[in-house]
Order: C-alpha cells, then structure tokens, then sequence
C-alpha cells in the first residue's frame, strides 16, 4: 500500500512553512540579541544613541514588514488558486492575439503590473514614509516616486529579460531543460 501525496497539500505545507518560520524569524528580529558580548561589538562602530534609533525604526516599520510579504502570497494565491492568473492569460490574448511570444510578454507585465500596484502602499509605507520620519531621507515624495518608478522600471526588463529566457529554453529544449534552466539563469 502506497498513500500518494496530492500535488496541492504539498504546496499547501510548503507555504504553511514558510508562514511559520517567517514568523519566527520576525520574532528573533523584534526581540534582538541582548548578549553583553554582541553589544559590546556593536559599541565598536556605533553609539548608543545609533542603536536606539536603529531600533526605532526598525520597529516603526514592523508592521509593514509583517503585512507586506503575507499580502503579496495572497495575491499570489488568487493567481493560481483562484483561477486569476487564467482570466488575465484569456483576456491579454484577446486583446494582444493569439501566439506564445507576445500574449506571454504582455501577461508578464500585466503579472509585474498587479504585483506592483499591490506592493505599492507598503512600499510607500517602508521606503519614504517611515525613512522620511526617522530622518533617514531627505527626499520629497515627488523623488520618491520618481526613483520607484525607475527601479520598478529596471526590475521588470531584468525579471522580463529572464523569464522570457526560462521560456526560450523550455520551448526549444523540451527534453533537456531541466539540465538547463540552472546552467542559463
């Protein structure tokens, strides 16, 4: 007698997992290491005013810290649980045509799009919010969105550039792919 595993409880413990040890690695974060000896080292290279306001902004963000990855898996979750990710597949065919090359490139971005749109309020949150409040940044909210927009731009050609290869690489290897998809990315 053999109890084969369904593929789906798999994934499902796998991203239980990851909660949990995400979780408690958060909590080792919140409480730190309070070891005389790892002050001591510390006390080396910054002041005592340094780490109290380390720690001050550390914690000023540690909700969006908490939310923000927990989010992101479940929109994660309605792409591929939910049959979103289909839906958005049929529609970006309908309106760019049918094909592999481009209906594929324009679900790419339409995928980063989302993703993004969805990222943004806890991007805001940890990168000009809280770092304009804890003095870490000087920037104007106009610079921050400008500088965001440019790495968002140059995050997506970079994550495009090599998803686009993966898909080469599987369309054209169909039986040696797995060898090389490690060797290309």
């Amino acid at each position: 007698f053999t109890a084969k595993v369904p593929r789906m409880s798999i994934n499902w413990f796998v991203f239980i997992v990851w909660v949990i040890m995400r979780g408690v690695f958060l909590s080792l974060a919140w409480t730190g290491d309070s070891s005389e000896a790892q002050r001591g080292k510390v006390l080396r290279f910054f002041a005592e005013s340094d780490i109290d306001r380390g720690k001050a902004y550390f914690r000023e963000g540690f909700a969006g810290k908490i939310a923000a990855p927990y989010f992101r898996a479940f929109i994660l979750l309605l792409f591929v649980v939910g049959g979103f990710s289909l839906y958005l597949h049929e529609r970006v065919q309908a309106w760019v045509g049918s094909g592999f090359w481009l209906p594929s490139i324009a679900f790419l971005f339409m995928f980063f799009l989302i993703m993004q749109l969805a990222s943004l309020p806890f991007d805001y949150y940890l990168g000009y919010f809280c770092e304009k409040k804890m003095g870490f940044s000087n920037m104007t909210a106009q610079e921050w969105g400008m500088r965001y927009l440019k790495s968002t731009f140059v995050s997506w050609i970079i994550q495009a550039i090599g998803i686009i290869l993966v898909l080469w690489v599987f369309r054209t290897f169909e039986k040696w792919w797995i060898l090389l998809i490690p060797i290309v990315t």
